[in-house]
């Protein structure tokens, strides 16, 4: 019964995850390409559609913060800034300068 239950997981869920991923890539890179061109809306479209995949990813709300501090939407810019900063992993200077360039900018 637990070798079943083993080989279910293996089976199933793996693949699950590994699409998953797959997917937060995709949308990940296309939203990157979007930012590069300026279109900021596209951007944090894709980004949108990972961060419902994986919400605490460090790399999309720092991604997406940029997304909206480009727009000129600071408000939005700082909460996902503030996601990164609380995660306290990766990412955190790029973080503290977007956040810091809003106040410098106090806009919000």
């Amino acid at each position: 019964m637990k070798k079943n239950f083993f080989r279910f997981i293996l089976m199933v869920i793996l693949p699950l995850s590994s699409f998953s991923q797959s997917k937060i890539e995709t949308y990940t890179k296309e939203g990157i390409q979007y930012h590069d061109k300026g279109s900021y809306d596209k951007a944090i479209e894709s980004y949108e559609k990972a961060l419902k995949i994986d919400p605490k990813s460090t790399l999309l709300n720092y991604e997406i913060a940029l997304s909206y501090f480009s727009k000129g939407e600071y408000k939005r810019a700082i909460k996902h800034s503030d996601i990164v900063l609380k995660q306290g992993e990766d990412l955190l200077l790029q973080a503290y300068m977007t956040k810091g360039g809003i106040t410098t900018l106090d806009r919000t």
